[in-house]
């Protein structure tokens, strides 16, 4: 087709050739559409994310349980959560948490975690000894205090690391030492 030009729409314009017209309206179009880039790109990363998988959903679920139960439970120093599928099709499922024990500070009624539940015992702490006479560890002799009836249970019990809440100081401290 010749270069012919096109004739003003309104006196007063300048008359223009049909290339110098596709030229500029070529440029114009190329740089709406850098401008529309970025756009476009976001939209089409919205339309393209890939839903994620179960096991990324459930990872992030069992992240968010572990939140809630932190806030839940302060006392609760460390919440371990975990998911193994087993080769036979079921899988397991573990919840737990750890709390930071006290020490042990001499002989004395504590509050001790047994299964969860808390049990007031008189503890003491031995050497555990070799036949050789080497010293092997310590062990605790423990005896039950029963709060309602106001007395020991008797009989001692060895614990070789009990779960110490707290030493208590009132209470059963009247009660003396168990024989």
């Amino acid at each position: 087709m010749p270069n012919t030009l096109v004739p003003a729409a309104a006196t007063g314009l300048p008359s223009i050739s049909r290339r110098v017209f596709l030229r500029g309206a070529a440029s114009a179009g190329a740089v709406a559409g850098v401008a529309a880039a970025p756009a476009v790109s976001s939209a089409c990363a919205q339309a393209v994310a890939v839903a994620p998988s179960d096991a990324e959903r459930l990872e992030t679920i069992l992240a968010e349980l572990k939140a809630v139960l932190r806030r839940l439970h302060p006392a609760v120093t460390d919440v371990s959560a975990g998911y193994w599928p087993q080769p036979d099709g079921t899988f397991r499922l573990r919840i737990g948490c750890t709390r930071r024990c006290a020490e042990w500070s001499g002989p004395g009624l504590y509050s001790v975690s047994l299964d969860g539940h808390p049990h007031t015992f008189w503890l003491d702490r031995v050497e555990e000894r070799t036949r050789a006479g080497a010293l092997y560890g310590h062990v605790f002799h423990a005896e039950l205090w029963l709060e309602d009836e106001g007395r020991f249970a008797g009989g001692v019990r060895q614990m070789w690391s009990p779960n110490i809440l707290e030493k208590l100081d009132g209470g059963a401290a009247g009660a003396g030492v168990p024989s």
